[in-house]
């Protein structure tokens, strides 16, 4: 691939790229005043980035030219979440795994790193919108700053410009990118399903579309782009679908945090009606009086009493250490897939990755 004229970097990417010039790992909180490089407490031990450090902030500034635009408010509701404090996994995950797979051009990755992240964002956006959240990681939601409007269209308009980046290279990787979104609708009208419908393994099911589908995607995406073989390409695109199950699955364990650790409200989806695996759980195995408690929770009205109730039914019904159970053998599975990929710096990048999903505190 020609290489591309170079483009002069906007504050704002300069902004950005400090994430990794300033460190080499995923670690606390460091914001500055403006918001800007804001990282997240994602894990009891840091998820080293070292080998791909460069590669990541090149990634951070492909992201800031990518949310360039003529309207200066959708500039800065995309600014606003894209500097919100994300881990950056996926687009770490990509970069690591084109290395990994015996990619040589990381400038071929970096745009399509860069768009599997914009994608997530812009999922946040309308789900936030969907699941009337107020919170998203520690502080107001898009739509609670600029309004719904603002931030419907924004999210509209980070699609449109990470499907830019992925037409750069050809119908396959765009067949890859839209079939992990087409999945992603797909798991919103799932998780409205009636609650006394949902089983375990249909939360389950959803946790692996809602938030494993593009993990899939942006590793399969790396592979296509390094060249990967069959088998290899395979591999990553499984890997990929592993982590991102046991990462949604200790989302749903998170939702329960009662510590304000997860920067959202504790209880956010069952008090938005929606029941993950958790509390499926809990209500195939607790008391009647219990089971009268959670089903409070899920119907619309008052009378729900305290979320610590609720999660002291989790416990006691060994629901929560159940879906992280479950999660766990995902990360397994994960990193079982990765056993034929030779050894290097970015292959145990991808394998302390599947610890890091289920380590994780937000």
């Amino acid at each position: 691939m020609p290489g591309r004229p170079p483009v002069r970097m906007s504050p704002f990417a300069r902004a950005l790229a400090l994430r990794f010039i300033s460190r080499r790992s995923i670690g606390h909180r460091a914001r500055t005043d403006e918001g800007l490089g804001a990282m997240t407490m994602a894990a009891k031990a840091d998820l080293d980035l070292g080998a791909i450090s460069l590669q990541m902030r090149q990634v951070e500034e492909e992201i800031a030219r990518s949310v360039a635009s003529q309207s200066p408010l959708l500039r800065e509701v995309a600014v606003y979440m894209l500097s919100s404090g994300g881990k950056r996994i996926r687009p770490a995950m990509g970069m690591a795994g084109y290395l990994a797979a015996g990619g040589m051009d990381t400038a071929r990755m970096i745009p399509l790193a860069a768009a599997v992240e914009i994608i997530h964002t812009s999922t946040l956006l309308h789900d936030d919108v969907m699941d009337a959240s107020d919170i998203r990681r520690g502080r107001p939601s898009a739509h609670r700053k600029y309004g719904m409007q603002a931030a419907i269209v924004t999210g509209d308009f980070l699609f449109s410009r990470a499907f830019s980046l992925c037409s750069r290279f050809g119908p396959e990787v765009i067949g890859i990118t839209s079939e992990a979104c087409r999945e992603l609708a797909e798991a919103e009208m799932l998780q409205a399903t009636p609650w006394r419908e949902l089983t375990e393994e249909l939360c389950v099911t959803i946790a692996a579309t809602k938030t494993g589908s593009l993990m899939r995607a942006g590793m399969e995406v790396a592979a296509v782009s390094a060249g990967a073989c069959a088998a290899e390409r395979a591999m990553l695109r499984d890997f990929g679908q592993s982590v991102g199950t046991a990462f949604q699955l200790i989302d749903d364990c998170l939702d329960f945090s009662l510590d304000g650790s997860s920067g959202k409200p504790a209880g956010g989806d069952i008090l938005g009606g929606k029941a993950t695996l958790p509390v499926v759980h809990a209500l195939a195995r607790a008391s009647e009086n219990d089971k009268r408690t959670i089903e409070a929770f899920l119907e619309p009205g008052p009378g729900k009493g305290p979320i610590s109730g609720l999660v002291a039914i989790l416990e006691r019904t060994g629901s929560l250490d159940y879906a992280r159970a479950r999660a766990a053998e995902f990360s397994k599975d994960a990193r079982e897939r990765l056993g034929p990929l030779k050894g290097s710096a970015y292959k145990d990048i991808l394998l302390d990755i599947t610890r890091f999903v289920l380590e994780r505190t937000s």
